[in-house]
């Protein structure tokens, strides 16, 4: 069924959003978590892929507003290696304004078949990580064991988890504590109603 751009919802994106995922290099079989919450559930990434590298995924349809996207933005911008925004028409251009120069932007469009993606500004790598916030997407157990990993385990197992994130994030740099988390984040249990794939 074609139906309009404009009457999309954000339930109606994410699936194709997935298969988007799914044919790009590299990404194929990457785990995905919908609804990730980011810095102690300030923020939720609609999609977070899990892939080479760590991405996230914002998704506005025509019938969203932006007055949440600058404050999105700022979370998405301490945590993700690649971060996307997924819009409309009616949004890309002020979106586009509201988004760091490294965001990739995706245009909703309808064809035949219905709704695809293009690609308007492609992801580039985030300069701005924030190891603290990063090492926040972490349980305690898998904090205790990156740290572990690191020979940094002696005398911790009763630190509060803000400290052992601090531990972790002073003990790698970015690009290793993604990867890490990344590991962690796709070996966690899928959720019952299967929204982590």
């Amino acid at each position: 069924m074609n139906v309009p751009v404009q009457d999309l919802r954000d339930a109606d994106l994410r699936p194709v959003l997935r298969s988007w995922v799914r044919k790009r290099p590299g990404w194929g079989q990457a785990a995905m978590r919908e609804e990730l919450g980011l810095c102690n559930g300030e923020a939720r990434a609609d999609l977070a892929v899990l892939a080479p590298r760590l991405a996230g995924f914002e998704i506005k349809s025509s019938g969203d507003r932006l007055d949440r996207l600058t404050r999105q933005v700022r979370y998405y911008d301490q945590i993700f290696d690649e971060s996307w925004l997924v819009t409309t028409d009616r949004h890309l251009h002020h979106a586009e304004s509201l988004t760091s120069s490294w965001w990739g932007l995706l245009q909703v469009e309808t064809g035949l078949s219905g709704p695809t993606l293009s690609t308007v500004r492609p992801a580039t790598t985030n300069p701005a990580l924030d190891p603290l916030a990063l090492a926040r997407l972490l349980w305690r157990d898998e904090t205790l064991a990156a740290l572990r990993t690191l020979g940094r385990h002696k005398g911790i197992s009763r630190y509060p988890r803000h400290r052992l994130w601090q531990l972790l994030a002073d003990g790698l740099p970015p690009q290793d504590l993604s990867q890490v988390v990344r590991r962690c984040l796709a070996a966690r249990p899928q959720t019952v109603t299967g929204a982590d794939q």
